[in-house]
């Protein structure tokens, strides 16, 4: 026969087990590197514009250079995407021209020509840390002075 405090052991166990869990937490989440900006083409927002950030530094965590990320830039001329390697990114851009149908949207050719699509000459360099980052405006400016 099992004792009365056996019981008692095993009962509280599961109990005991949810108590650490939610102390310790399950595992250990990505850091989160949250960032936002604006995108402004002559002075305005430019929306629909695609920004590419390559990473340009490796993190200590990592063996090699993250995927490029690209970030659509709303009607505004705002975007926010979530990293989760913080480090140094050059930023380019293509902005695609657009058809539209009754039936759907085409992206077509970049309206720059690729002249700012290139990671060998790049629109902007950025820095991203672990947590909140809230970029200066990226401005372009394709107008002759």
């Amino acid at each position: 026969m099992v004792s009365s405090t056996v019981l008692r052991v095993f009962a509280c166990t599961p109990l005991m087990m949810l108590v650490v869990l939610a102390i310790n937490g399950c595992s250990h989440a990505p850091d989160v590197c949250d960032v936002k900006g604006t995108l402004l083409i002559n002075g305005k927002p430019a929306g629909g514009v695609y920004l590419v950030f390559h990473p340009t530094t490796v993190s200590t965590d990592q063996k090699e250079l993250a995927e490029p990320t690209s970030i659509r830039t709303a009607d505004d001329g705002a975007f926010f995407w979530q990293f989760t390697q913080p480090g140094e990114y050059c930023v380019t851009m293509f902005w695609p021209s657009v058809t539209k149908t009754p039936d759907e949207i085409i992206e077509g050719p970049d309206r720059f020509n690729g002249k700012f699509a290139r990671k060998t000459s790049p629109v902007t360099s950025v820095s991203i840390k672990n947590g909140e980052n809230s970029l200066s405006p990226i401005e372009i400016n394709t107008k002759r002075s």
